[in-house]
């Protein structure tokens, strides 16, 4: 994070894949794709509204990131809705907003502790250590059912998820400290209209993050890993609802990971 408005800034960067180029000169390649999307996160001293609209003066005050992109960084798919996202952070929390357009608004899953990702759903991925071993991870979809997660180590090496929905009464999950919020422009569910997009608002508690990961705390100049990703299912309208056409979902993401 960093001196900001004029506080301070978390300077946040995305999960990095691949080996990062060095630029040797100025008729050589610099490998900019190379290299992870970065957003400085500035510090607020007046905690937003967790309402889910992203009208407050802490939004207002601070730019968006770049639209979202197909996961695998192919061109040729860019993603036919939009998504950017902002970030603020204080003290206790780290802020997170983000607008994903959408003509068709639905949901399924209406509790905790589900797949969230079997619907339409917005996701965000934090490392502040950048080691990839307990890293969080936060799913919601539009009727604003959530699910989280903490992953030991990567499931390549053994990892598994902890969370309230593999261990029932006490897995880990982010606790009642973290506030969400969906405001939706148009109608759940309702297939006989044109929605607009719908807009999620968290708070996100700082010291939850920092679940055997001492990088979570925030200092003025941090450098933390973070990634978030959007979860889109092709469907069609049948009668008064929405059904799920056959084939896998598009994933988009703030930052290529290169491959799903």
């Amino acid at each position: 994070m960093k001196e900001t408005l004029p506080g301070c800034s978390l300077v946040i960067l995305c999960f990095l894949v691949g080996l990062l180029g060095v630029a040797l000169g100025e008729d050589r390649c610099e490998f900019k794709d190379r290299y992870p999307l970065q957003y400085v996160a500035y510090k607020t001293s007046k905690a937003p509204i967790v309402d889910g609209r992203l009208d407050d003066k802490a939004w207002q005050e601070v730019g968006w990131s770049e639209s979202f992109q197909d996961i695998t960084g192919d061109s040729s798919k860019t993603p036919y809705h939009e998504t950017r996202m902002k970030m603020r952070w204080d003290d206790e929390f780290l802020y997170i907003g983000a607008v994903l357009t959408e003509p068709d608004i639905w949901a399924n899953i209406t509790t905790d502790n589900q797949v969230i990702f079997h619907d339409n759903d917005f996701e965000f991925f934090i490392d502040p250590a950048g080691s990839t071993h307990f890293y969080k991870e936060f799913e919601v979809n539009a009727a604003g059912a959530q699910w989280s997660l903490c992953l030991n180590k990567p499931y390549l090496n053994g990892g598994y998820e902890n969370s309230s929905r593999v261990f029932p009464g006490h897995g880990w999950s982010f606790s009642s400290h973290l506030q969400s919020a969906i405001f939706i422009s148009g109608t759940l569910n309702n297939p006989k209209d044109v929605d607009d997009y719908w807009s999620v608002e968290l708070a996100v508690p700082l010291g939850e993050v920092q679940y055997n990961n001492s990088a979570g705390k925030v200092t003025s100049g941090s450098l933390w890993r973070i990634n978030f990703s959007r979860v889109q299912w092709h469907v069609v309208k049948v009668g008064d609802h929405y059904e799920k056409v056959a084939g896998p979902e598009e994933n988009w993401v703030w930052s290529k990971m290169g491959e799903v």
